[in-house]
């Protein structure tokens, strides 16, 4: 589920990058709020932040779940 969830932000990020590309020589198409107007700014901060904590989130995750993996269900009933 997580994956799948960046996955599609990845894309997603992919695909404005890929638009802003074949606008680079029009930027006359463009206009100013479609380019980077203070409130894509915050928000663009905002995301990096994010991404650094859920970064750290799934760090931990895969940690715990390494820890984890040695007591599972599966485990317990082999150990019968």
């Amino acid at each position: 589920m997580l994956s799948t969830m960046i996955f599609g932000q990845l894309e997603e990020a992919k695909n404005q990058y890929e638009n802003r590309l074949q606008t680079q020589p029009k930027p006359y198409l463009l206009n100013d709020e479609e380019i980077l107007t203070p409130k894509i700014g915050v928000d663009l901060n905002r995301s990096q932040l994010q991404l650094q904590e859920l970064s750290k989130v799934i760090t931990n995750i895969l940690s715990l779940a390494y820890e984890l993996k040695s007591g599972t269900i599966e485990k317990a009933m082999k150990k019968k």
